[in-house]
């Protein structure tokens, strides 16, 4: 969820305490190519239109690249798009050995790979994101990578407890290589 919707923030050392910080998720990071759809009826040639842009820039943009990009969104994001498209989405297979696949959207501006993301269905499914994997990096603090910590049980617990800690998030680089549609289905 941090990694999605995360906020940059800084609380200042204080009083023995050592500074803390937050990283900033992918929502945060994206604010040049944002659509609200709020009240808006989703068509295909609205949607190619905001695909105009989308798909652009970037090493997977149509201005410099290959044109094919991942939109990652909300089983309703699938839904609308399918509903336009008369059906015609087809799982395409991206890793043959793990069984990775994703519908493929095709427009004349470039391809779009849907990926469905259980996190946006449960709690933002108006939302749906463009991602160039290009310009996009998974990163932690200090070699802070995720971990698990053992003896984490209070002194009176009959048991024990262990606790995954990390210090990571997402670098995001070229913003405008990604782009951002939410509001689906609000008014």
């Amino acid at each position: 969820y941090a990694l999605m919707f995360g906020k940059r923030h800084l609380i200042a050392a204080a009083g023995g305490i050592k500074a803390r910080t937050f990283t900033g998720g992918l929502d945060a990071s994206i604010e040049t190519n944002a659509w609200n759809v709020t009240g808006v009826d989703v068509t295909k040639a609205a949607f190619d239109d905001f695909l105009e842009e989308a798909l652009r820039w970037g090493d997977a943009g149509t201005y410099f690249g290959s044109g094919q990009k991942f939109f990652l969104c909300s089983s309703k994001w699938i839904s609308k798009i399918n509903s336009f498209v008369n059906n015609q989405l087809q799982y395409e297979t991206l890793d043959k050995q793990i069984g990775f696949r994703a519908m493929k959207y095709v427009s004349a501006h470039g391809d779009l790979m849907l990926l469905r993301s259980p996190l946006l269905d449960a709690f933002h499914s108006d939302r749906a994101y463009v991602i160039d994997v290009n310009h996009i990096d998974y990163v932690t603090l200090r070699k802070r990578d995720t971990r698990l910590l053992s003896g984490r049980e209070e002194n009176d617990r009959d048991g024990e407890a262990y606790e995954f800690f990390t210090d990571c998030g997402l670098q995001v680089q070229q913003e405008f290589a990604h782009s951002k549609v939410f509001g689906l289905g609000l008014s």
